[in-house]
């Protein structure tokens, strides 16, 4: 099997540059605004390569520039990417086909033809999660699924984009409609939802890459979480659930928000007390 510095060759042969302080971190100019990323990971058994196309409209300056020479760019930041592991002659074989004809695929593309692609696999993302929580009695806003535990009160699950990469947290919320303040009852943000298989910096418990990771590990973790964090919420009265140590824990709000708190504010202040 070929080993990360046999593949920096190949790479570098065909044209590739690579980033002088973060090694194995690679990229090919291919339009005046778009280029192709392979970044090189060694795993236990084998290679982990992320590859795909990124815009590079986000470079403005030479400095911007000087970074990407010197630091490639991170799997997240790749636009379009997809991930594949080798760990035999034949995985090699795979590898060599995928990445050439996705290379051959968008080697002319543009860069607004590539965001709008994007775009739609992101919609296709959102709307796996809608598949699930529809049925169950969740109505969809924007990136939100919501589900009335009363007139008032709100259960949520969120996918929240992170804003320093293309990769997102899921948290479930529970909040008042009516209060203007806009603060949770309860939030809840969701581990062992990642995965560390790419051994990148980016990639925690928390954090979902909704391109590299599969729809079948997606509808795990939302069919998981609907079992064991939104149903019991769901089926448990509220003024039970106000009771609960984990609810109070997590409330951020102030307690001052709405005329009646649904949250037992005797538990809340003895653990002021504390």
């Amino acid at each position: 099997m070929l080993c990360l510095e046999e593949y920096r060759d190949i790479l570098l042969e065909n044209g590739f540059e690579e980033a002088s302080k973060n090694p194995y971190h690679f990229w090919k100019i291919l339009t005046e605004k778009t280029a192709y990323i392979i970044n090189l990971k060694q795993l236990k058994d084998g290679i982990g390569i992320v590859y795909g196309v990124m815009s590079t409209a986000v470079f403005w300056n030479e400095a911007d520039w000087k970074f990407q020479h010197e630091f490639g760019r991170r799997d997240s930041e790749c636009n379009l990417r997809h991930y594949i592991e080798i760990t035999s002659k034949d995985d090699e074989k795979k590898a060599d086909i995928v990445i050439r004809k996705l290379y051959e695929e968008y080697r002319l593309i543009d860069k607004d033809t590539l965001l709008n692609t994007v775009k739609d696999l992101r919609k296709q993302f959102i709307q796996e999660i809608t598949n699930i929580l529809k049925p169950l009695g969740f109505r969809k806003k924007g990136n939100q699924w919501r589900k009335n535990l009363t007139d008032d009160i709100v259960l949520q699950f969120w996918a929240d984009k992170s804003q320093y990469s293309d990769l997102y947290y899921f948290e479930i919320n529970i909040f008042s409609q009516v209060s203007s303040r806009g603060l949770w009852c309860y939030s809840e943000r969701l581990k062992n939802v990642g995965t560390e298989l790419y051994g990148c910096d980016d990639y925690s418990q928390c954090l979902f890459d909704w391109q590299l990771q599969s729809k079948d590990e997606l509808r795990e973790i939302v069919n998981r979480s609907y079992k064991e964090e939104l149903l019991p919420l769901i089926e448990t009265d509220l003024c039970e659930l106000g009771k609960k140590p984990f609810v109070w824990e997590r409330c951020i709000c102030p307690r001052d928000c709405c005329e009646q708190c649904w949250v037992e504010k005797n538990l809340w202040e003895a653990k002021q007390i504390r």
